[in-house]
């Protein structure tokens, strides 16, 4: 049996930093693979024009114990941002990261829709917050980067 929960976070970015270099950024699909934490390795699968499919291995870490786990994770540009699939064992992840202009400046915002099964659902939610929040801080510090 299977359950969804919805991820999400939002991130202020930089100030002085224009709208297109911050998604030059997001449109190297390679570089957001490397910025998540649990990433051991990466390759790329296809580069068709319009998806860049990826097969990744993460490093897993459960308390005394550390497992790998590999996936597909495919990226479609957008023109604000990029969208993401992610397909597991049993775990789908339909994404997409965009950079919003608001009043405060530009914000990235980063929103999921999760399905697993639901006896490991605690575990999922929980390294996927973990490790796309240190994501999105890694990213920020590229924006500054620029």
């Amino acid at each position: 049996m299977s359950t969804k929960f919805t991820h999400t976070i939002v991130k202020p970015l930089p100030a002085g930093v224009a709208k297109a270099s911050v998604l030059r950024l997001l449109h190297d699909h390679a570089l957001l693979i490397r910025l998540n934490p649990l990433v051991a390795a990466h390759a790329l699968t296809s580069a068709a024009p319009e998806r860049e499919t990826y097969t990744v291995t993460d490093r897993i870490p459960v308390l005394f114990w550390e497992g790998t786990t590999t996936y597909t994770a495919s990226f479609a540009d957008t023109p604000d941002g990029v969208r993401t699939r992610i397909k597991a064992m049993g775990l789908v992840s339909e994404g997409e990261f965009t950079v919003e202009e608001r009043q405060e400046g530009l914000v990235l915002l980063e929103r999921a829709e999760v399905t697993c099964p639901w006896v490991v659902r605690w575990f999922v939610e929980g390294k996927m917050r973990e490790s796309h929040t240190a994501l999105v801080e890694r990213f920020a510090e590229k924006v500054k980067e620029l």
